[in-house]
Parts: structure tokens; C-alpha cells; sequence
């Protein structure tokens, strides 16, 4: 999916063909080298842009690996720094899923454009049981995601991208829950604010869109009573641009 260029701001490394060691940039911390022909194991998040920190990438794999165990599927989540074009990500996304984890798994991979070209393209995979529950819950997800994710142009911040990656654990969390029965749907209220003004112009107008954070409770507690699923067919969406 593209995010539209208006929106508001809103797997460690998986194991190496070769160890990959940590550089220091101009701030002082450590980040690891980019990472181009990763090898899977595991759920987790491939960091080829070289974003996160090693400490940023521990707790990120931590936080995808447990979503993955929650719903006995795997996750992948990979921030590019390499800019393809629509169609190549789409093929790259697919692809690297079924390499993973196999065209019979329940598998999700989730690409990033982090590459800092206009206009960055998104885009979600999925394989097996898990592209039938979620398959109409996508735009969602994205949705969540963007609420954290600068818009294409803007600045790439490691900050933005961890908000995002747990913001998308958490969607995908709750919509497989709401999506099978196991919970309601939790209504949440979009707030227009509106401020008067003398003068001829329209008047400024925001829109104040939050995820409901607190799911995660509700969330856990169903998780240990929840049935696994049988996998199906390859299934392929959404994509998205910012």
C-alpha cells in the first residue's frame, strides 16, 4: 500500500550469512551494519536500512517474536533501505514470506520503505490460515501503522518505526482476536475539533485518530484459550503508500 504523502507523522538481525558487527555513528551509539541477504530462522525483523540500534532490534524481535508465538503463526517484519518499485516489492515481499517460512505456513511479512524516496510504498504478505482472517482487516492494520510513520519526504526516525512496528503487533493481535469471535470490536470515537476564527478563511480543523492501547489486556486473556488454525492457500495483500 502507498501512504499518502498528507499523512501525519505518524527479526535482532536475523542470522547473518556473515556475523554482522555494530559501527558507531556521529551520535555516538552503536548500529549494526546494513544486513542485504539475511538468512530465516525465526520470526523477527530484518533491519537493512541499519535503522535501530542493537538494543532497538532485541527488544523489536522480542516484541514480533512473542505476537508470533501468541497466534501460533510467523511474523516478519522487513525495513528497507533499498527502494524497488511497486511491483518489485510486491514480488520481493512474497517471495522472502514463502522463503521464510514455507507456502504452506501461517506467515506474515510486512515491508517497510525506509529508503527515503518518494513516494515510499508498504505492502503486507500473508500465507496459510492467517490470510483468511485477516485478509479483510489490512487497511486496518495500516491504518494503525500510519498513525506513526513518517509521510513520504519527511525525516526517517528509528523512533517512528519502532511506534510503528508495535503498533502493527498490536492490530494484528487484536484483529485476529476480533476477526474469530474471541472478542468485540472495540468502537473507537474519531474527535473533530474545530476553532472559530474572525477571519474569512476556513477554519483550522484536526482530526485526532488513537488506537486503543487498551486491548492488550483483553488481548492476553483470550490468547490462552485460543484454537489453532488449519493453514490454506498463499494469499498476498494489502499495499499501501504514504
Amino acid at each position: 500500500m502507498k501512504r499518502i504523502i498528507s499523512l501525519a507523522v505518524a527479526f535482532s538481525l536475523f542470522t547473518c550469512t556473515a556475523a554482522c558487527d555494530d559501527v558507531y555513528n556521529n551520535e555516538g551509539y552503536s548500529r549494526p551494519e546494513p544486513v542485504t541477504e539475511p538468512e530465516y530462522e525465526e520470526s523477527g525483523i530484518i533491519d537493512e536500512k541499519g535503522l535501530f540500534t542493537s538494543a532497538d532490534l532485541e527488544m523489536l524481535n522480542d516484541e514480533i517474536s512473542d505476537c508470533a508465538d501468541s497466534l501460533d503463526v510467523n511474523i516478519m517484519v522487513y525495513v528497507a533501505g533499498t527502494k524497488r518499485s511497486d511491483d518489485d516489492t510486491e514480488k520481493f515481499t512474497d517471495d522472502k514470506c514463502i522463503e521464510a517460512f514455507g507456502a504452506d505456513s501461517d506467515s506474515i511479512m510486512l515491508y517497510l520503505d525506509a529508503s527515503g524516496i518518494r513516494t515510499a510504498y508498504d505492502y503486507i504478505s500473508m500465507n496459510g490460515n492467517i490470510a483468511d482472517i485477516l485478509s479483510f482487516s489490512t487497511d486496518d492494520i495500516f491504518d494503525d501503522i500510519y498513525n506513526y510513520l513518517p509521510a513520504s519526504g519527511e525525516a526517517i526516525i528509528e523512533e517512528n518505526y519502532i511506534d510503528a512496528i508495535e503498533a502493527f503487533c498490536d492490530s494484528v493481535n487484536y484483529h485476529y482476536l476480533v476477526n474469530t469471535g474471541e472478542i468485540e470490536e472495540t468502537t473507537t470515537t474519531t474527535t473533530i475539533t474545530t476553532t472559530t476564527t474572525t477571519a474569512k478563511t476556513a477554519p483550522p480543523k484536526t482530526t485526532a485518530r488513537s488506537t486503543d492501547n487498551d486491548k492488550t489486556k483483553e488481548i492476553e486473556r483470550v490468547l490462552e484459550e485460543k484454537d489453532e488454525g488449519t493453514p490454506v492457500a498463499f494469499f498476498s495483500s494489502c499495499k499501501n503508500c504514504r
